[in-house]
């Protein structure tokens, strides 16, 4: 039996779950079918979904470490942000979204620049739309503490997203964080 790198296994198994129809018997979508249709075949879905993870990852990964210029290239030129879905009228809310990387990049470097935290982004529900778009949920958890250190919140939540293939990379079209429970830590 001849040893194969840990990694290529995990990619075998996932083009042989999504070539076989996915896992438990799950059925592909229409939609998914339909971007198959249009030009995208069962790899290229596969690597869509893997480069959208890894755009999710780098924002998780700017956003913790203060990094606001990277901030602005996951974003397409026209996108927008809601991370308040309460509210009237204020920025970040579904009446008046932050529009543009600058903008949105500003929005969250003046929220959370202040602050120490840490996000984590699980179980995302990636759907190719096109050869262009794309659209996901993250399941998502966040700390966040204030410098005295005695002062911290943990939130669970989703992210609602669309995505855009641009120039040959995948940006984040719209984002909409929805709250489920935030909590004082003690």
């Amino acid at each position: 039996m001849q040893a194969r790198p840990h990694g290529s296994g995990i990619a075998l198994a996932l083009l042989a779950a999504l070539l076989l129809g996915g896992a438990c018997g799950a059925q592909p979508d229409a939609a998914a079918e339909g971007a198959a249709d249009e030009g995208l075949g069962d790899v290229e879905r596969l690597l869509a979904i893997e480069e959208i993870g890894r755009l999710k990852a780098s924002y998780f990964r700017c956003l913790d470490t203060n990094d606001w210029a990277c901030i602005e290239t996951l974003f397409a030129p026209d996108g927008t942000a809601v991370y308040n879905v309460e509210g009237s009228g204020d920025p970040g809310t579904p009446d008046n979204p932050v529009t543009g990387p600058a903008n949105i990049a500003a929005f969250i470097q003046n929220g959370v620049e202040h602050l120490t935290t840490v996000h984590h982004g699980h179980m995302p529900e990636i759907e190719i739309t096109s050869p262009t778009t794309a659209t996901g949920i993250w399941a998502m958890m966040d700390i966040l503490q204030i410098p005295d250190g005695e002062n911290t919140l943990v939130g669970w939540g989703h992210y609602h997203e669309t995505y855009e293939r641009i120039d040959g990379r995948w940006r984040i079209k719209t984002l909409r964080l929805t709250r489920l429970r935030v909590d004082r830590a003690e």
